[in-house]
């Protein structure tokens, strides 16, 4: 090998990296924009993105499931009542001597109204299992999920907490552990509450002592 080879020249020089101008009469996004854009976009896939540097998650509470089976039972109930309706109903509106087929009419309705409520159940299901609580080291946030895009975040410092109220009413909330849990304030919005919070009196528990470390740090109302 000549050693007054020099490697670098037997490579072909590189292009240069081409710059994307912005379109005639359109300023450029400054870099403050740009991460403003990005921030915006976070927070809005993540209700916890704004969370201080050391705090932690203490619990993340998601709705018992008796709320949503028993959406499952009733629609069944309801399905089952349509179906019998309709086989009853199809003939006497038809008659006997319609043209048409009074059982392919009646399968036909059936099948409808079993995607229509398929298709509601799927909704429900979703929008039941995305309201939750979630417990920080620092705050309580509750993420309420009122239909596929609506969607409400709210969250409360530790410090603004001023009491924890765990409910069970009945025979059937006792016998499967769960009820309501409510988080009173002395602000305008005075209440937090989360139905179908499965073991209710562990969560208020765990939600006071994580006010009692709080204030022990020396936590201050935000």
């Amino acid at each position: 090998m000549d050693p007054t080879h020099n490697p670098d020249q037997s490579q072909p020089p590189q292009a240069p990296t081409p710059q994307v101008n912005p379109m005639p009469g359109q300023q450029p996004p400054t870099r403050y924009q740009q991460v403003e854009v990005e921030s915006r976009r976070h927070l809005a896939q993540n209700p916890l993105a704004s969370m201080q540097e050391g705090e932690e998650i203490l619990a993340d509470i998601h709705r018992h499931p008796f709320g949503i089976v028993s959406v499952y039972i009733t629609s069944f109930i309801a399905f089952a009542a349509a179906c019998g309706v309709i086989l009853l109903l199809v003939p006497k509106l038809l008659g006997s001597n319609s043209s048409y087929s009074t059982s392919n009419i009646a399968v036909g309705l059936i099948v409808v109204v079993l995607a229509f409520m398929l298709i509601g159940l799927t909704i429900m299901t979703i929008v039941y299992w995305q309201n939750r609580w979630v417990l920080t080291s620092d705050s309580l946030t509750q993420i309420t999920q009122n239909g596929l895009f609506n969607r409400q975040t709210s969250q409360l410092s530790l410090g603004n907490l001023e009491d924890v109220t765990a409910e069970q009413r009945g025979i059937i909330p006792s016998l499967f552990n769960f009820g309501t849990l409510r988080v009173e304030t002395a602000g305008e919005h005075s209440k937090f509450f989360f139905l179908y919070c499965p073991d209710p009196n562990l969560y208020a528990r765990k939600i006071l002592m994580a006010r009692e470390l709080f204030l022990q740090r020396g936590g201050e109302n935000r």
